[in-house]
């Protein structure tokens, strides 16, 4: 499963930005703030009923979208999602922005290190033990 939730994390983040396509040209307000929190609370409870994740959190309100932000015509949506299978949680931040006529739509991706490392290093010994054990049966 290590190759599983880096698919998982980079699918979610895809899936974020093309819904953040469809508000190109759309102003940084509570309304657009409460829709685009809506939408991406569709995508992961979509994952949710899948057993991808276990948990998230979607957060676009004055909060994370402060006043500087809105001024400058960036929207900001961040989400906390929880593995089903572990108990790595990931930090998603998406934005919108405009500027000189340039529209920016970004991600960036944050997890604990430490567990992921962690975590990885379990799928390796659980590989080298099923791979050991196939051996021995043969």
């Amino acid at each position: 499963m290590l190759v599983g939730y880096k698919n998982i994390i980079k699918t979610l983040e895809s899936l974020f930005n093309s819904t953040l396509e469809g508000y190109i040209k759309k102003y940084n307000i509570p309304q657009t703030r409460i829709e685009l929190k809506e939408k991406i609370s569709d995508i992961c409870k979509c994952f949710v009923d899948g057993g991808l994740i276990s948990e998230y959190n979607v957060i676009c309100d004055e909060i994370n979208n402060t006043a500087d932000l809105i001024d400058k015509n960036v929207c900001v949506v961040d989400t906390n999602i929880k593995l089903f299978d572990n108990d790595m949680i990931f930090h998603i931040t998406s934005f919108i922005g405009f500027s000189n006529n340039f529209v920016t739509i970004e991600s960036e991706c944050r997890g604990d290190e430490e567990k992921i490392l962690n975590y990885e290093r379990q799928e390796k010994l659980d590989y080298i033990f099923k791979n050991e054990k196939e051996i021995i049966e043969i």
